[in-house]
C-alpha cells in the first residue's frame, strides 16, 4: 500500500533491525530468514550483501540499545531510585521502596548480623536475608587494611562493577540472580565499602548439584550450562572465574554469580583467550569425575559454530 511504498528497502531493513534489536541474541540466527520474508512480502528483491549488513544493522541497534540502559541503571530513571551524596551512594529497585528496605539500606551491617552467613572472607562477605517479604543476598566488599583501601579508593568499586555486569547479563539473556540495590560508602570521590544486592536464587552451586544428581536431570543442568557459556562466547563476554562455586543451578534455570572480574570484550583476539581460560577453568571443575565432563566437552563442540 501506499504507506510502505513511503519507505525504502534500506529504511525498511533499518525498522527491522531495530525491532529484532529487542530481542535476545538468541534469535541472531534467524535474522537472514526474517529479513528474506520481510524483502519478500515488499517485493522488494535480495541482493548477496543485504544479509551481512542486516545483521550488521541488528548489532549496531543492540550495542546502543544495551549502552543507554547501562548508563540509565546509575541514576534516578522509572525502575530505580537514586540518592547521592558526599558519603553515600545508593540505587535501587523501586518496587522496594519500604520502610523495612529503607532501614536495611541505612545500615545494612546490622541487617547482614541477622542473617544467614553464605561466606566470610576478607575480601568480601555474603549474607541472605528477609527484607519486606523478600529473600535477599547482600554481598559487601570489604577493605581489608590501609593498603587495600588506597587501592581501591580511586577506582569504579567491585560492587558497582558487579551492579553493571549482572544487567548485562540480564540485557544478552544469560542467567544471574536479579540486582536489586548498589550501595557505596564514599568520602567525595574516594570509595570505601561497597554492598551488592540482589534477589536469593533457589538452587546450589553446580558442584553440590552434579554431586546429587545423575541422569536426564543432570543432563539437562550440563546443557543449560553450555548454552549459557555459548551464548556469553557469542557476546565476547568472559567470567574471570569459572568455579563450580560462581554457577548455580535451579529448577527452571542456571544462574552466573560473583560477576566482578567479568568483561565485555571490545577485541576478538582478547576475547578468544579469556574466554578460553574461563572454558578450561570450568572444565578443571570436572577433573575428578572424567565422564562427566566429557559430557561438558561434547556439549560445548555441539555448538560450535552455531548461532547465540
Amino acid at each position: 500500500d501506499q504507506s510502505q511504498s513511503a519507505i525504502d528497502k534500506t529504511q525498511g531493513l533499518e525498522n527491522l533491525a531495530l525491532l529484532l534489536a529487542q530481542l535476545s541474541p538468541r534469535f541472531d540466527g534467524w535474522s537472514g530468514q526474517m529479513s528474506e520474508v520481510y524483502l519478500a512480502a515488499r517485493g522488494m528483491p535480495k541482493e548477496p550483501d543485504d544479509d551481512a549488513e542486516f545483521q550488521k544493522a541488528v548489532l549496531g541497534w543492540r550495542r546502543h540499545r544495551k549502552k543507554v540502559i547501562l548508563q540509565k541503571i546509575f541514576r534516578e530513571c522509572t525502575e530505580y531510585i537514586c540518592s547521592k551524596s558526599w558519603r553515600k551512594f545508593v540505587v535501587y529497585d523501586r518496587t522496594l521502596d519500604t520502610v523495612a528496605f529503607r532501614t536495611m539500606i541505612a545500615d545494612p551491617d546490622a541487617c547482614m548480623e541477622s542473617g544467614e552467613f553464605l561466606k566470610r572472607g576478607n575480601t568480601s562477605t555474603v549474607v541472605r536475608v528477609r527484607v519486606a517479604n523478600r529473600n535477599l543476598v547482600i554481598k559487601r566488599y570489604n577493605i581489608k587494611n590501609w593498603r587495600h583501601g588506597l587501592n581501591r579508593a580511586f577506582r569504579v568499586s567491585r560492587a558497582a562493577i558487579s551492579w553493571r555486569n549482572a544487567h548485562r547479563l540480564l540485557f544478552y539473556d544469560v542467567g544471574t540472580p536479579k540486582p536489586v540495590a548498589l550501595l557505596e560508602y564514599r568520602w567525595g570521590p574516594i570509595r570505601r565499602r561497597a554492598y551488592y544486592i540482589t534477589e536469593s536464587f533457589d538452587g546450589p552451586d553446580c558442584l553440590e548439584y552434579f554431586a546429587t544428581h545423575d541422569g536426564e536431570a543432570a543432563y539437562r543442568a550440563a546443557q543449560a550450562i553450555i548454552v549459557l557459556l555459548h551464548r556469553l562466547k557469542c557476546c565476547k563476554i568472559s567470567h574471570g572465574d569459572m568455579k563450580g562455586s560462581n554457577i548455580l543451578v535451579g529448577s527452571d534455570r542456571v544462574a552466573f554469580i560473583d560477576l566482578d572480574a567479568m568483561r565485555e570484550h571490545v577485541w576478538s583476539f582478547r576475547a578468544t583467550n579469556r574466554i578460553a581460560r574461563d572454558h578450561r577453568r570450568f572444565l578443571k571443575n570436572w577433573a575428578a569425575d572424567p565422564n562427566l565432563r566429557e559430557m561438558f566437552v561434547k556439549l560445548r563442540d555441539s555448538l560450535r559454530g552455531r548461532p547465540c
